[in-house]
């Protein structure tokens, strides 16, 4: 997992584009103990959401960095930016986790299907556009949202559900995903692009609770963001890695146990709690209902 530390507004300049990539290149190629010998020992790469002030597939001096740096044998998960022409040739923007194989080609993406209002696209966009009102995402048009949740499957990995952004801050994303595959992911990847809050407790608190979802699925979640907190986090919700504190740039280099445990919420979702609702709403209805009867029968 490669943290850079790169502050958000070195992400609106293309002009940064390369100077961006070799950054991230050497970061991950760095070696993390006298053992190690940076790409070379590892399987599967990590970059962080929002990753380049550009769209990565329409870029092939792009690709071939990254292929001749992973001199096929890493595969690499990054965020970017994925543009889809439909029937009507018109160009929609995703949000996405995409997969690059050892030769640089784009091999599988992942669209972000739960967007941020106002960050990624303009509730109202009409009316709000007419009183000049615009995304903070300088896009065109704003994000479109993928249209399913699901599993991304990669050479090497078994299947891993992707959790873009602030998507790690709701329970069900990867019990569904798992409904519709009819299996359940080995783990999580969390991408997300936490550098918007700067240094104060936001990161902290979107860790904090992003560990939820390893608590309620009880499976481990890779988590990479561009200036922290990027870790690892095991299926009880601690973590098992190296923390890349805000602030900090470099790697953490780790083998990942995909020992996952079958939870109460995997196999009943929101049941429980549905149900302690309604028990709780019949108790309170009750005790109405009993006080005025109370108060019918002592009046004259």
């Amino acid at each position: 997992i490669m943290q850079p530390n790169l502050p958000q507004d070195a992400k609106f300049k293309p002009s940064a584009g390369n100077d961006i990539l070799r950054r991230y290149l050497e970061l991950s190629d760095r070696p993390t103990s006298p053992t190690t010998a940076g790409l070379a020992n590892v399987t599967h790469l990590i970059w962080p959401e929002s990753a380049f002030p550009f769209v990565l597939g329409r870029e092939p001096s792009a690709l071939s960095m990254i292929g001749s740096a992973l001199a096929g044998r890493a595969i690499l998960l990054t965020g970017a930016i994925r543009l889809e022409s439909d029937k009507t040739s018109q160009t929609r923007a995703y949000n996405s986790l995409q997969a690059l194989d050892g030769g640089g080609q784009i091999i599988a993406s992942a669209d972000k299907t739960h967007l941020v209002p106002f960050g990624e696209y303009l509730p109202a966009s009409g009316l709000l556009r007419a009183l000049g009102l615009r995304q903070f995402i300088a896009l065109p048009g704003g994000f479109d949202p993928g249209v399913e949740r699901r599993f991304m499957n990669v050479p090497g990995l078994p299947p891993f559900q992707p959790l873009i952004c602030y998507e790690g801050l709701y329970p069900g994303f990867t019990r569904t995903g798992a409904k519709a595959s009819g299996k359940r992911p080995a783990f999580i990847v969390n991408v997300s692009n936490d550098a918007w809050f700067g240094a104060t407790s936001g990161p902290l608190q979107h860790l904090n609770l992003s560990s939820y979802r390893a608590i309620e699925e009880g499976l481990p979640i890779l988590r990479a963001t561009p200036t922290g907190v990027s870790t690892i986090v095991g299926p009880t919700g601690s973590t098992i890695s190296r923390v890349l504190h805000l602030g900090d740039s470099g790697v953490i280099d780790s083998e990942l146990s995909l020992a996952g445990n079958n939870t109460l919420y995997t196999r009943l979702g929101d049941l429980p709690l549905l149900m302690l609702l309604l028990i709780s709403g019949m108790a309170g209805l009750l005790k109405r209902v009993a006080r005025h009867l109370k108060s019918s029968q002592n009046r004259p």
